[in-house]
C-alpha cells in the first residue's frame, strides 16, 4: 500500500541543495527519463505524487519521501532564507 501526501494546498521551499544517492553498486542513481531537478535552496517548488515511506531500523525510525516530480514553482516569489 502506498502513501501519498496530498501538497496541492501547501507551498513547498527547498531547505537543501541536491545531492548523489549511490546505488549499490556505485553508479549515481538517477530518475528515468529525467535526470535530477535543477534546483537551489529557498526556491519554491511544486511536488506531485509525494509518497511518505515508513521505515524502521536497528530501534530506530522515521519516514523518508519520494516524490515522482519535483519542480520550479511558475509564477511564486522565492522564500529569502538567514
Amino acid at each position: 500500500m502506498k502513501l501519498y501526501v496530498d501538497t496541492g494546498s501547501k507551498q513547498v521551499t527547498v531547505t537543501k541543495d541536491p545531492t548523489e544517492k549511490l546505488e549499490q553498486n556505485g553508479r549515481q542513481k538517477t530518475e528515468r527519463g529525467t535526470g535530477q531537478p535543477t534546483v537551489k535552496v529557498g526556491q519554491l517548488v511544486t511536488v506531485s505524487k509525494l509518497e511518505a515511506l515508513p521505515w524502521a531500523t536497528n530501534g530506530r525510525n522515521g519516514v523518508a519521501f519520494r516524490a515522482e516530480e519535483i519542480k520550479a514553482a511558475s509564477g511564486l516569489a522565492s522564500v529569502k532564507t538567514g
